[in-house]
């Protein structure tokens, strides 16, 4: 076995990065991991070195529609890090079209529309997002982040302390709270 090295999160963090502007966390993601990486800190491409395949390819859904899906959210964040937000929007469209409750799409789309200045449609995927998946601490801070924008102030509080109750470490959620 060749010895090969991948770097999807940093293709993730930056993807991340780009979907939220003013909130803090996304740019401590791309920090710690670039600094990771500048101090030697490889351990995801480790992993895929030990055991002599892709952890990443060993997720891949099984089911044809949950493969396109998969592959236009990470088109979609593609397309974020590349500040293709048009792009991204459709693409993440499409998904929910043909499967509502895919949590993550939405959550990236109420981004992009509180973005974008809709605070309706952005509320909508947001809550579509939460009704999924409401167990995911930095969709709680990200809600949490846009009703404190529109001066939502007990939801955002509500939702920001949800957040840090998930996952106390997340320090965005604390730090937004």
């Amino acid at each position: 076995m060749g010895v090969f090295r991948l770097r999807p999160l940093t293709i993730l963090t930056v993807a991340l990065a780009a979907t939220a502007p003013g909130c803090s966390q996304f740019t401590s993601l791309v920090e710690r991991n670039s600094q990771a990486e500048a101090a030697g800190d490889n351990s995801y491409s480790q992993k895929l070195v030990q055991f002599g395949e892709d952890p990443v390819a060993s997720e891949t859904p099984s089911d044809p529609e949950q493969r396109r899906d998969s592959l236009f959210l990470t088109k979609a964040r593609l397309s974020l890090a590349d500040g293709d937000e048009e792009t991204a929007a459709k693409l993440l469209d499409s998904i929910l079209e043909s499967n509502p409750d895919y949590s993550e799409a939405s959550h990236l789309l109420g981004v992009l529309r509180a973005r974008a200045g809709d605070v309706e449609a952005a509320d909508r995927h947001f809550q579509a997002a939460l009704k999924a998946d409401s167990e995911n601490a930095q969709l709680n801070c990200d809600y949490g982040y846009f009703c404190y924008l529109t001066d939502r102030w007990d939801d955002a509080e509500r939702y920001l302390a949800r957040a840090t109750g998930i996952d106390p470490a997340l320090k965005e959620a604390q730090t937004n709270l």
